[in-house]
């Protein structure tokens, strides 16, 4: 949610529409906010997934299709096996990295799985992913 009120705050001198998919609320509610194509997404992966896989053609999966910025936070934890399989749905709807998609991880904590990412190797034609550490010594 705090990431929601920061896009808002940002974005309401360009009249920005956004949508939050979480738990606990509404699906009818947000898969009806998701067919009518938001900017901004921002949700957690098994609701998102649910949506995904219970909705009908292309009212829900359709906007995603132009997705051009995917942003991860909570990095760390979305690399443990038991998200693997949401995430998979909901990368299943996006345009692949080799059609102009990027992708953002963002983390509070460096793991050495995090680190990992920076030694894979490369498909033909994907750039190498930049890691940056920040320490916050006081």
């Amino acid at each position: 949610m705090q990431i929601a009120d920061q896009f808002l705050a940002l974005g309401a001198s360009v009249s920005l529409k956004l949508t939050t998919v979480l738990g606990g609320t509404s699906q009818l509610t947000q898969a009806i906010s998701l067919s009518h194509r938001p900017h901004i997404v921002v949700a957690t992966p098994g609701r998102l997934a649910d949506l995904i896989t219970s909705s009908s053609g292309d009212d829900i999966t359709g906007g995603f299709k132009r997705c051009k910025i995917l942003v991860l936070d909570e990095a760390d934890r979305l690399l443990e096996s038991s998200f693997a399989e949401d995430l998979s749905i909901c990368m299943d709807v996006l345009p692949k990295a080799s059609q102009g998609r990027q992708t953002l991880l963002f983390t509070a904590t460096i793991t050495d799985d995090i680190r990992e990412i920076k030694s894979r190797p490369l498909k033909p034609g994907q750039k190498p992913p930049f890691l940056t550490e920040i320490n916050a010594a006081t």
